[in-house]
Formats: C-alpha cells, structure tokens, sequence
C-alpha cells in the first residue's frame, strides 16, 4: 500500500500506516533516510511510532524545491525538584538498541494529540519514573505549575526503564543545580519554594 497523505496548512501531512510507508514518504519528499538509525538519531520505525501515537504530525512545508519537512510535537517539561532545591535531570537513555544518548534535559514528554498539559505531566512522571516510585507514588504525588516534588524519587544518581516494541529503553537521571536556561524557564517564586 503506499503512503497516503492529507492536507493541511502546512501542505502533504503524512497519514500512512507503516515504518516503509514513512520511509517511503520522506523519501519522495526528498529526506534522506539513511540517516536515521545511526549515531544519536532514532530510526524510521521510530519516528512512525511516534506519528502513529498522535504524538507528532509530519508535514511537508512550501512546495517545489522550496519544500521542507516539518515535524510539529507539543512538549511539556516538567521540573521536579528535591528539598535542596536541585532540579531531576535524565543525563542520558540507553536505547533498545544498546546506543547511548546524552540529554541533560528536565522530564520532558511529547503531548498526545490535544491533550491537556495536566493529563501529560501525569502521564509523564508514570512512564518515565514508575520504575523507580513506590507502588503508592499516587498518593505521594504533588504538581504545582509544572513543578513538582516527588520526594519518594532517589536522591541518588538512578536510572528507569521504558518498554519499547525494539526492546527496552533506559533514562538515566541526575539531581543539578538548575542551569541558567532551566532556571529562566522556573518561575522565581518555584526556585524557592521548598
């Protein structure tokens, strides 16, 4: 079957149902696939999973040899901080596929479809921590304006699991001082709070 697009206000917007029709898709859209897979880049397979979930939509933007791909994702970053004041950071992840990839980023998740930022914060702390919370992390969770404390976490450098339809995915995860950027993201008010 090949790749089937719609339009949007963007152009071609891919809506196929296969990794090969993605691929398949990019491609004649001039993408160069070869990439994907390799080094720090995640695999066709994938970005479709991705798609497939309603967590990103892919569109072809302009048209002609003007054209680019665009890959449009709604994030939330959620920044849990500990009694000191630190910030969770996942310093890297061990890909299903053994590869490793520096992050250095706060919990951060792509948001389904429309979903609400409450809903994905929620969902966020379950996917991503749950390997390391106590059974009962739902009664022990708090989220204020996107910063939360989750004082059941590790204080210790710990690393989470993800199953992966490839394998298994490992976050690795830090408590930092928050860098400046992080820091210009938090409110002044969540900083000092305890």
């Amino acid at each position: 079957m090949a790749a089937t697009a719609a339009t949007s206000n963007h152009g071609s917007t891919f809506a196929g149902s296969s990794a090969v029709e993605l691929s398949a898709w990019l491609q004649r859209h001039g993408i160069n696939t070869s990439l994907y897979g390799h080094g720090t880049a995640r695999t066709i397979a994938d970005l479709y999973e991705e798609v497939a979930n309603a967590e990103s939509v892919l569109t072809i933007h302009g048209s002609g040899a003007s054209s680019r791909a665009l890959r449009m994702v709604n994030v939330l970053n959620l920044y849990i901080k500990n009694s000191a004041g630190q910030v969770l950071i996942e310093a890297g992840q061990r890909l299903p596929d053994g590869r490793l990839r520096q992050r250095g980023l706060p919990l951060s998740e792509k948001m389904i479809g429309r979903e609400e930022w409450q809903a994905a914060a929620v969902r966020a702390v379950s996917e991503e921590l749950a390997t390391a919370l106590p059974q009962d992390w739902r009664q022990q969770y708090t989220c204020h304006k996107v910063t939360a404390q989750l004082p059941c976490l590790p204080q210790q450098p710990f690393s989470t699991s993800e199953p992966r339809p490839n394998g298994e995915l490992i976050n690795y995860w830090e408590w930092r001082q928050p860098s400046p950027m992080i820091a210009a993201c938090m409110s002044t008010q969540d900083l000092k709070d305890s």
